[in-house]
C-alpha cells in the first residue's frame, strides 16, 4: 500500500485520509477474524471461502473505481472482510 500512496494523493489530494487506506484494511479483518473462524467451523468451508473471495473481489472493485479516498476506504474495508475468511481458511491449512 505504501508505494501506491504518492499516486492515490495526485489522485485525490486528501492527505488527511491516506493513512486509512492501508489502516482500514488491517482493521476490518481484525474485526472480523475471530467470527470467520467459527464460521469455517459451522458451515461447509468450500462454500463460505467462494463467497468471501467474491466479497474480496467486489471490494476490490468499489476501491479501484473510487471517485473519491473515502470510497477507496470503504473499498479496503469491504477487502478486508472477506480477507479474513481467506485469511482464516488458510491458517486453517497450514497450522
Amino acid at each position: 500500500m505504501a508505494n501506491i500512496q504518492p499516486a492515490l494523493y495526485e489522485a485525490f489530494g486528501n492527505i488527511a485520509l491516506l493513512p486509512w487506506t492501508s489502516l482500514s484494511f488491517s482493521l476490518a479483518v481484525f474485526a472480523v477474524l475471530s467470527l470467520s473462524r467459527k464460521i469455517l467451523y459451522c458451515v461447509d468451508m468450500k462454500w463460505i471461502y467462494i463467497a468471501n473471495v467474491v466479497v474480496f473481489m467486489a471490494g476490490a472493485a468499489v476501491a479501484g473505481a473510487a471517485p473519491n479516498l473515502p470510497v477507496v476506504i470503504v473499498g479496503r474495508i469491504v477487502m478486508g472482510v472477506g480477507g479474513a475468511v481467506v485469511y482464516q481458511r488458510y491458517v486453517a491449512m497450514y497450522p
